[in-house]
């Protein structure tokens, strides 16, 4: 069974990065140190780092179904037309394997989009989680 990297980014860092945000909440409030938000943020951007590894995949995913949709267009395009059915059948072929190209750099998009959110949420967190804790939760660190 071939597992889909793409649903490892699109619904598995958002729900590990809600985890995280939630532990690193509980934690300060339980603790009263607002830092644990800030070390959740780390691990956050850790794990988008990680991510990138997926992302690498996928792309490589994507550019082997790019290139054989181009493949498919190149062999489509050198047949020989011999009627007005056979030229609009062609046309249409190559309709179809625009719409899905156009489909692979949507899912490029979103795929690094998901990962780049990931890594500055995470930074964010790192970097204001725990002023982020003090203003909202009034969890403040007395050193």
């Amino acid at each position: 069974m071939k597992i889909n990297k793409n649903v490892h980014i699109k619904f598995s860092l958002p729900i590990i990065t809600l985890i995280a945000i939630v532990i690193g909440i509980y934690a300060s409030s339980i603790t009263g140190d607002p830092h644990w938000l800030n070390r959740m943020g780390a691990l956050i951007a850790s794990i988008a780092a990680l991510a990138i590894l997926l992302q690498i995949a996928v792309e490589i995913n994507l550019e082997e179904k790019r290139s054989k949709i181009d493949s498919k267009e190149l062999k489509e395009n050198q047949k020989i037309s011999v009627s007005p059915v056979d030229e609009l059948q062609v046309r249409l072929e190559i309709k179809r394997f625009e719409i899905q190209r156009r489909k692979l750099t949507k899912e490029r998009l979103l795929i690094a989009s998901y990962v780049t959110f990931t890594a500055m949420l995470g930074e964010l967190l790192h970097g204001f989680g725990d002023l982020l804790m003090c203003s909202l939760f009034h969890i403040c660190s007395n050193h």
